[in-house]
């Protein structure tokens, strides 16, 4: 994978896929990239799909598709439809869409049972994701999380677990706005 990317972003012949192809590597077997291999997460396989759309390594009249099949995969990449919307590419927008129904309705025709409980049920619960404060969460919302931000309240902590810090809901909250 890491190989095709190198050479999907190098139209000339230098290092250039050479080096993206070892970076690449050394990211995989980065902790981040194991731990979403090894819950299952199909992000690493979803981001360079819409990220290959997006800078507009695919050809003109194919830009949109691969944001489209990603988004059908995994929801989060929709937000290239937006940035397609925003920068003007309007095309790019429309087949991006229209691939991702296309998609949802074969895994509809597919999977019906499973595809109509996913979007009648499932996309509404967020609570199936996990628990969002644990230490494999690596994100800044995870560390405010673990920070107990989630009860109203920020409190820093010592490496021995006591408190330190505490600061008022309206800092927790002002905080939580500034980082969604």
């Amino acid at each position: 994978m890491a190989g095709m990317v190198g050479v999907a972003l190098s139209a000339d012949r230098s290092r250039r896929p050479l080096v993206v192809a070892v970076a690449a590597l050394t990211l995989m077997l980065s902790a981040p990239v194991q731990s979403n291999l090894r819950f299952g997460q199909v992000s690493i396989f979803v981001v360079p799909l819409a990220l290959l759309d997006g800078i507009g390594v695919v050809p003109p009249r194919l830009r949109g598709v691969l944001v489209g099949v990603a988004a059908a995969i995994k929801l989060t990449p929709l937000l290239f439809v937006v940035y397609f919307l925003v920068t003007g590419r309007y095309r790019d927008a429309g087949r991006a869409a229209a691939t991702f129904v296309g998609c949802a309705g074969l895994a509809a025709l597919v999977l019906p049972g499973e595809s109509w409980t996913y979007w009648t049920e499932a996309v509404r619960q967020t609570a199936r994701i996990g628990n969002l404060a644990s230490l494999g969460n690596q994100s800044v919302h995870g560390m405010l999380l673990r920070a107990s931000m989630a009860q109203g309240r920020l409190v820093a902590y010592d490496l021995d677990g006591q408190p330190i810090a505490s600061y008022d809901d309206e800092l927790a909250a002002a905080l939580r706005r500034a980082t969604r």
